[in-house]
């Protein structure tokens, strides 16, 4: 779950190591009218932290107060040292409103 104005990192959990991949591409995607057809979010894997199974995906609180509270999906795919591209099963997450969202805990 994403809530909104929080600067928490997603974190995604691999069935196996990706920290020897060379390519990781990571999207976040709301399949609602306004925002089809373009990632919401984008990282590579110089944005993200990997260790071991996980990779954690960092938002400021900036991109969480903008999102839709709406069901987002997450697509990864990567490319092994071979040149093949890998592709793992998307997953989804949830946004949740916060009516506080813009109040910055400064």
């Amino acid at each position: 779950m994403i809530i909104q104005g929080a600067n928490t990192p997603l974190v995604i959990t691999f069935d196996e190591d990706v920290t020897t991949i060379p390519k990781l591409l990571i999207t976040l995607w709301c399949d609602m009218k306004d925002y089809a057809g373009s990632p919401i979010k984008t990282w590579t894997k110089n944005d993200v932290i990997v260790s071991g199974r996980q990779v954690a995906l960092p938002l400021t609180e900036d991109e969480t107060s903008s999102l839709p509270t709406a069901p987002m999906v997450i697509e990864t795919k990567g490319m092994n040292s071979s040149g093949a591209t890998l592709f793992w099963d998307q997953c989804t997450v949830t946004v949740k409103r916060r009516r506080d969202k813009d109040m910055r805990m400064e």
